[in-house]
């Protein structure tokens, strides 16, 4: 897809007019008619319409309960299969590789500086803010559920069903099980280091621990 100009931090995807934006963009419509029924037009005023017009979530309704309400209201307004020319393939697709496994860490530590809990819909959106070129969406989804994997879900949320959408398990990002075994990125910045003193990775390197068996001394960089 193509994106139109960027508008308070936000962009629109080109080829979805006003009016199908318009149909799906309910809580939108809600504050707007509660501040034109008031008189109001603040910015704290909008503030106070968000939370005075915000249902209760209802968590038992998972995103395949909604697709097919998402989709009647998409054909109401023209988004129809047969209409999409206008909105795909308007600039050549750049399918980018798949991220690296050693970036884990890193997607983990962002995790952790919003909050000390996550659900995968934040984890995918942390993996993506990691690759600025792109990455198959099947690939960025597997790797946020092997980073997921590591992040026990929260005591409230232990018994929860883990999906999508509404409802969602919340992860404890600050009691991650790390794995023994050395990630891709640290043995990657062992082995530069190595390689700038002359040395190799021992061929019988002990992944996880930096250790060679028999030996009494790790390997030490210093």
């Amino acid at each position: 897809v193509a994106w139109e100009p960027l508008r308070n931090g936000r962009a629109d995807i080109a080829g979805i007019g006003p009016e199908a934006r318009g149909a799906f963009s309910q809580r939108a419509a809600a504050i707007a008619e509660h501040l034109s029924q008031r008189g109001l037009g603040s910015p704290r005023a909008r503030v106070i319409a968000a939370h005075a017009t915000r249902p209760e979530r209802d968590t038992s309704r998972s995103a395949d309960d909604l697709r097919p309400w998402w989709e009647s209201r998409a054909r109401d307004v023209g988004l129809e299969p047969r209409h999409l020319a206008d909105v795909l393939d308007r600039v050549p697709r750049r399918p980018g590789p798949g991220p690296d496994p050693g970036l884990g860490e890193v997607v983990a530590e962002a995790l952790g500086r919003r909050g000390p809990t996550a659900t995968r819909r934040d984890v995918v959106r942390a993996w993506c803010g990691s690759l600025p070129e792109g990455a198959p969406a099947a690939a960025v989804e597997e790797a946020a559920d092997r980073l997921l994997e590591s992040m026990p879900a929260t005591g409230a949320h232990a018994d929860r069903v883990e999906r999508g959408g509404v409802g969602e398990r919340r992860h404890l990002v600050g009691r991650r099980e790390i794995r023994r075994d050395t990630s891709v990125l640290a043995r990657r910045e062992l082995e530069r280091l190595l390689a700038a003193r002359g040395m190799a990775m021992p061929a019988v390197y002990e992944r996880g621990t930096g250790r060679v068996p028999g030996d009494d001394v790790g390997i030490g960089i210093g």
